[in-house]
């Protein structure tokens, strides 16, 4: 049979490698186990290694940073394209149709977060382009070598309304519950940039 070693109290100690300091009850050294003697030595760091991580983390804030201020860039640049899409578009609209007052448009019904054109109208009500004279005429290149009417409109931001100030009305939303808008093409043409 093999022996199991107790303790002074009587108890079987497992796993135990030194029994605490005992203090008898009623000695105001702590209770019944008195504080064992520790080292004070700190444990010290690794002075380079705190270096290395002190200088990556001031490279990623330097990152960051950069990477906030090309967002902020390429933001404001993207409200200019967008001034500059509708420009070019009212113009190559005008430049067929000279006696064209508004182009029409709406939501994509597909949900392709864009807008697509509905029609081209004169100040009298007649229909230039679009509803049911030329479902393609979207299609029609704007220059020579250029994109296409429908292409240009693509670049309008369909969730900032700030390409439609001054230059474009919204009409609510039309019978497949779809944001519509009616742009004044004259106004369109000469839109201020965004300051």
């Amino acid at each position: 049979m093999c022996a199991v070693p107790r303790s002074r109290a009587g108890r079987t100690q497992i796993g135990m490698s030194k029994e605490p300091s005992r203090v008898d009850a009623g000695v105001p050294a702590g209770g019944q186990f008195a504080k064992t003697a520790h080292s004070d030595t700190v444990p010290t760091l690794d002075v380079a290694a705190e270096k290395t991580a002190t200088e990556q983390f001031a490279a990623y804030l330097e990152s960051e940073a950069v990477i906030s201020r090309h967002r902020e860039q390429a933001e404001a640049l993207d409200k200019v394209h967008q001034i500059k899409s509708l420009r070019c578009l009212s113009a190559a609209i005008l430049a067929k149709h000279p006696d064209a007052a508004t182009l029409e448009i709406t939501e994509n019904e597909d949900g392709e977060n864009q807008y697509d054109l509905i029609s081209v109208t004169a100040a009298d009500g007649t229909v230039l382009e679009g509803e049911d004279i030329d479902e393609d005429w979207g299609e029609e290149l704007a220059f020579d070598d250029g994109p296409d009417l429908q292409g240009l409109l693509y670049a309008l931001d369909l969730k900032d309304d700030a390409w439609a100030a001054g230059v474009a009305e919204f009409d609510g939303k039309d019978r497949r519950y779809t944001r519509r808008a009616t742009i004044d093409l004259k106004a369109a043409v000469n839109a201020p940039l965004p300051q």
